[in-house]
């Protein structure tokens, strides 16, 4: 019986060959594989079962249940709505009126804050505000894309900082 160096698994067939190889016999099974059966599978899931603890299917079936059933896929940002913000505030109108992501979204509503006359003005007002004047829509994200040059300035330098060595020497090269 021919094993896979790689995996360990044994080959498909007697001699290792799928169907349609020159020399396989006649129950090979087809190349290509069709994918796990319905045993693999079950057995799949019986050492899942083994290497989670109670608790942790526990867990997990609450967490599911709190989704509606349903989990999303690892890494998928959260549901429209849901999106947290820093200062607590839904952001999804002005996101929706301005046609920006979320944190766009967060990021223009700082900057409107910095400016008197939109300063304490609630997220529904301000979207139909920015939506309606282009100008003033224009100004708030040219400030909200000054912050964030700032910020981003403001880490350049952090690191420049940290990375200094002092007297401006090279470190040495490894040989």
């Amino acid at each position: 019986m021919p094993i896979d160096p790689r995996t360990g698994e044994r080959l498909p067939g007697e001699a290792g060959l799928y169907a349609g190889e020159p020399g396989a016999p006649a129950g090979a099974p087809p190349a290509g594989g069709a994918g796990p059966t319905g045993q693999d599978l079950v057995d799949r899931a019986a050492e899942i079962d083994q290497i989670l603890s109670p608790d942790e299917m526990a867990a997990l079936g609450e967490a599911e249940a709190a989704m509606g059933g349903e989990m999303p896929p690892e890494g998928a940002p959260p549901a429209e709505g849901e999106m947290p913000t820093e200062g607590g505030m839904d952001m999804t109108p002005l996101a929706e009126a301005l046609g920006v992501p979320p944190e766009r979204a967060q990021e223009i509503y700082d900057a409107a804050q910095q400016m008197p006359q939109l300063a304490g003005m609630p997220v529904e007002e301000l979207a139909q505000m920015l939506a309606a004047d282009i100008e003033l829509r224009m100004q708030v994200e040219a400030l909200a894309a000054g912050a964030s040059d700032a910020a981003d300035a403001e880490a350049a330098e952090a690191e420049m900082a940290a990375g200094d060595m002092g007297g401006g020497e090279m470190p040495p090269i490894p040989m």
